[in-house]
């Protein structure tokens, strides 16, 4: 029985934190670090993105990211709920 509480103690824990670490990122100021915790976004990808903006200015619609080359339509629709856009 006090197997079965600490395990679920342990599971309930990395719950929280898993919770706790999906905040949204927004990505208008994110780090290319940030931006890899986005499915399917490695180091290439999120370097071009943050490249793009500094190009560009700031992202006006999550559809925008698809101008980044290796973004498509996909991996924003997988990454929907973890993403934000500030106005600017």
């Amino acid at each position: 029985m006090k197997y079965l509480l600490k395990t679920l103690a342990l599971v309930l824990w990395f719950v929280s934190i898993a919770a706790l670490a999906a905040e949204p990122v927004d990505i208008n100021t994110a780090s290319a670090e940030e931006l890899q915790q986005l499915q399917g976004v490695g180091p290439v990808i999120a370097e071009r993105i943050v490249i793009y903006r500094e190009t560009h200015g700031a992202f006006r619609s999550l559809d925008e990211l698809t101008s980044v080359r290796g973004i498509s339509t996909n991996v924003i629709e997988q990454n929907k709920s973890s993403l934000s856009i500030e106005a600017n």
